[in-house]
């Protein structure tokens, strides 16, 4: 005996969820992008030569823009890899400004944690506004 076909509405209704998903994700990629650039261009206008040095080691962030990755729909699974490994690069940036001893590598760090954009989107802290 066959099983019987999943409805329609149902399938529908899993397409929606499914888009809905990946629409949020792609959002949350787009402004993880942004943080990442602020970062690269914080680390990059400083003249300490730590935030000099952790430019140059992480140089290939410095590529990240809003306009040089493809924001479209694919599998909900791709999307969510592609979110965490944006995730995933901001923790390693601000955890070795972080653990940084230099005061400019701390200024950056400061900054970037306090900024809103950073606040909402990466903390998830949803009191803070958005202008």
């Amino acid at each position: 005996m066959e099983p019987e076909p999943e409805p329609q509405e149902s399938h529908q209704s899993y397409l929606n969820y499914n888009l809905e998903q990946q629409d949020i994700l792609l959002d949350n990629i787009k402004e993880y992008r942004k943080i990442i650039r602020n970062i690269m261009d914080e680390l990059n206008n400083c003249d300490n030569p730590d935030c000099k040095k952790l430019y140059r080691v992480y140089y290939y962030f410095h590529s990240i823009s809003l306009f040089n990755y493809d924001y479209s729909y694919s599998t909900l699974e791709y999307v969510q890899i592609e979110e965490q490994s944006h995730r995933n690069n901001i923790e390693i940036l601000m955890s070795r400004l972080n653990a940084s001893d230099d005061s400019g590598c701390k200024y950056i760090y400061n900054k970037i944690y306090h900024s809103r954009l950073y606040q909402y989107y990466y903390l998830g802290y949803i009191d803070t506004i958005i202008d």
